[in-house]
């Protein structure tokens, strides 16, 4: 469980770092209608929020997550998000939604996430100790 618990806390730790180093940048672009505008913001508005990881696992077996309380996605109807932890904001970057998969990305990085539930994100990626699965919730 040691070992588990230490995976997860390092995962996070790495993402942050990559995070931190990579840095952002906004572009944006004046030639998008106002429609098309409207549109990306009522689809936008269902992953709108602060999200935290309730549960992981990893290879089917549940994680201590309480260590990770503290850090957020905070997504903006925008299209830009921001990763923050204890309040701070650590990354910046922004994402695609399509309805259900949403795509954040940031210099030379990005993260995919399944919505579920209209109230649930699921995160997976293959590690070396096994298939983490991570559960966001809105806060």
């Amino acid at each position: 469980m040691k070992k588990l618990k230490l995976l997860l806390i390092t995962l996070v730790l790495l993402a942050t770092v990559c995070l931190i180093l990579s840095g952002c940048s906004k572009t944006s672009t004046s030639n998008n209608s106002v429609s098309s505008s409207s549109a990306n913001n009522i689809q936008n508005s269902k992953v709108k929020g602060s999200w935290f990881v309730s549960s992981c696992k990893i290879d089917g077996k549940e994680t201590d997550t309480s260590n990770l309380f503290n850090n957020f996605y905070v997504i903006n109807e925008d299209g830009t998000f921001d990763i923050s932890n204890n309040g701070n904001i650590i990354n910046s970057g922004t994402y695609t939604f399509d309805g259900t998969t949403l795509i954040l990305s940031y210099v030379n990085n990005k993260t995919v996430m399944t919505l579920q539930n209209d109230n649930e994100l699921l995160y997976k990626a293959n590690t070396s100790e096994g298939v983490t699965e991570a559960i966001y919730k809105r806060s």
